[in-house]
């Protein structure tokens, strides 16, 4: 059974110490003990600066996502807010049973989308 996990990647593209820290080697220890049935998905609302997004060991298993003009247009007011991109991709993706990884100011947190 193929397993995607997502992961709120606001801190890990924006921050180079504290939680942007804690979320790249997160990440990257997720990624070195993940077999091929586990996909990791990188939720940030940009790019963020080069030199922390290339410290994640990118892989087939590994993709950033950054949101659609689309669905920012639609859904979501600007600045853009990571929390309800996350909000929306579990109301979308409820069904399939995803896990997601969101991370806020003070604390990460666990869910599970069921």
């Amino acid at each position: 059974m193929k397993l995607t996990i997502g992961f709120d990647a606001k801190r890990i593209v924006s921050n180079a110490t504290g939680l942007g820290s804690y979320g790249r080697t997160l990440v990257n220890d997720l990624i070195r003990r993940a077999d091929d049935d586990v996909d990791l998905l990188l939720y940030a609302p940009n790019l963020g600066r080069d030199d922390l997004r290339q410290q994640i060991l990118i892989n087939e298993h590994v993709d950033f996502r950054y949101p659609q003009l689309s669905i920012v247009n639609s859904q979501l007011s600007l600045p853009f807010n990571v929390d309800m991109l996350i909000a929306h991709t579990e109301h979308q993706s409820a069904h399939l049973g995803i896990t997601v990884l969101t991370g806020g100011l003070d604390v990460l947190r666990c869910q599970t989308v069921a």
